[in-house]
């Protein structure tokens, strides 16, 4: 009976059902139930090593009852404790043990097994699983996407045909976080989406490393609102043989998006609690989440020697980095300008320009401006700023978008107009930067953006003594001219695609330019703009 319950709680992932009976399971004859189980009791206490000894020699002692639980024979239950424990060897990022744990249940896997999508969803899920697994091991440690592609190829048809499972939802979210490496945020949120949709209930650490993948995806793509909301919806990780992996998943992703929310301090404990748990129990996708949030931080303090550290410590052996090519180049060209180690900073950007994908990243231009300056070719730094501008798109992360566009505000500032300062074609990258951030709600560096607005604002009091529009950036003029013939803000952020508190946020950064308390006045000192601009 109890080696029944056992096959029962290893094929329904419920080994946690098992716990009180422990010592009695122990007591078991040797066999593929027994000791699957009490690999995974071990998996859950974060004995990686022991698990996978135990796993790899289940049932090899005999004692096993033939035909398992439902028909299923004791090699398919080997075969699925093997992959259990990949998972957990998978999630810890111990490539390693969860490539031998996923082979040794591919050789047991008979030979018609496939992932056409026929048979039984128990059988289903392995081949997929496997083919999961190969993909995320592949992703880190090598340079190939055959793996990826295999996984792709396979789970394209089932898509097509609507024929996804629950005994999809690994390969699904592998597929996502795999796509999150290669930098396809909005594919990698549709797979990782419709694979968490796919868990059943009694996975809950397989749900939360959905939960936590999806909200680096959100928070990669600006989208923190959501992100929030996301974390806000995870269950605690409770009595489960997974727990402590769970919480140090979520710890992680909960400190990330505590920062992001203005919570610095509070995030970083969250973070440095979930660093600790990750001694015993390491997870991957928390330390892919531990990294953005370091990053943020430093920046965000101006810490370029812990910039420097983080962005080291992560090119170490172990996993790869979630940035595109241009990402990395700039954060460490970041880290490199502020320590002045300029020999580094040059040597890294001229490294860059002969990748070909460098004439099209507004990253790359943007530190060409910065190195023009420095060297004294400002005519060429400013060809730089308007290709950095020009090179602008949706999929570049919000916060490097606004970081461009200070970068060109500060340039424009000092040499935009022949050489000489154009300060209101400074304020209008830095009103571009100041919306991207208040849009995500990062209103810490929004202040910064301010700060250097409010710098040229002052510069520009005579211009508006003589002729207030001058001091508006072009996107402000539009605002304000609706303003004064009467239209409201609802009407205007209708009409100017964005939100009501966008334009609040304008307006009032309007009348603070002008000068002036009371949105009427703005009619008095625009009436030579009788009509309201076109769009």
């Amino acid at each position: 009976m109890l080696r029944t319950a056992c096959a029962f709680a290893l094929r329904r992932h419920r080994v946690d059902l098992l716990e009180g009976h422990r010592e009695a399971i122990a007591r078991l004859p040797v066999g593929v139930e027994r000791d699957a189980v009490l690999a995974t009791f071990k998996l859950g206490e974060g004995d990686l090593s022991g698990a996978v000894a135990m796993v790899m020699a289940a049932g090899r002692g005999g004692g096993s009852e033939p035909g398992g639980l439902g028909g299923l024979s004791s090699s398919s239950l080997r075969a699925a404790a093997l992959v259990h424990v990949g998972l957990g060897a998978l999630a810890a990022g111990d490539w390693a043990r969860a490539e031998q744990c996923a082979r040794a249940a591919a050789a047991i896997v008979e030979p018609s097994a496939s992932v056409t999508g026929d048979g039984a969803p128990d059988d289903e899920s392995i081949p997929f699983d496997l083919l999961g697994i190969a993909a995320i091991v592949e992703a880190h440690t090598d340079v190939a996407d055959s793996a990826y592609r295999e996984l792709d190829a396979a789970l394209s048809p089932l898509r097509v045909r609507n024929r996804l499972s629950s005994a999809h939802a690994f390969a699904l979210l592998a597929l996502g976080d795999v796509q999150v490496l290669r930098g396809e945020l909005a594919a990698a949120a549709v797979n990782i989406t419709r694979g968490g949709r796919l868990i059943t209930a009694d996975r809950p650490g397989l749900a939360t490393h959905a939960a936590v993948a999806l909200a680096f995806v959100r928070v990669r793509q600006g989208r923190w609102s959501d992100a929030a909301a996301g974390i806000e919806r995870l269950a605690p990780a409770g009595a489960t043989i997974e727990h402590a992996w769970i919480r140090t998943q979520v710890l992680a992703v909960r400190g990330l998006v505590q920062m992001l929310q203005g919570d610095v301090a509070g995030g970083a404990v969250l973070l440095a609690e979930s660093e600790a748990g990750a001694a015993a129990t390491p997870s991957y996708i928390a330390s892919i989440v531990r990294l953005h949030g370091r990053i943020i931080v430093a920046i965000a303090a101006g810490d370029w020697r812990g910039l420097e550290r983080h962005l080291d410590d992560a090119e170490e052996p172990g996993y790869r980095h979630p940035y595109r090519m241009g990402e990395w180049n700039a954060l460490k060209l970041l880290a490199a300008w502020h320590l002045r180690h300029l020999a580094q900073f040059r040597r890294r950007l001229s490294e860059w320009s002969l990748n070909p994908a460098a004439v099209d990243d507004p990253y790359y231009w943007a530190f060409g401006a910065i190195l023009a300056e420095h060297q004294g070719r400002f005519g060429d730094g400013l060809v730089a700023i308007r290709r950095a501008i020009g090179a602008i798109d949706a999929d570049l992360d919000p916060l490097g978008r606004a970081w461009v566009r200070i970068v060109a505000g500060t340039y424009l500032g000092r040499y935009g107009k022949d050489g000489e300062p154009d300060p209101v074609e400074a304020l209008a990258s830095y009103d571009e930067a100041s919306n991207e951030l208040r849009e995500i709600g990062a209103t810490a560096f929004v202040a910064r953006c301010e700060a250097l607005s409010n710098a040229l604002v002052d510069d520009l009091e005579l211009a508006r003594r003589t002729e207030p529009a001058s001091v508006l950036s072009p996107q402000q003029l539009r605002i304000a001219t609706a303003v004064a013939h009467g239209y409201t803000s609802d009407e205007i952020a209708a009409m100017e695609h964005l939100s009501k508190r966008t334009i609040d946020y304008h307006v009032a950064n309007i009348m603070r330019r002008l000068g002036i308390t009371a949105r009427r006045e703005i009619a008095r000192l625009l009436a030579v703009h009788p009509d309201p601009p076109a769009r």
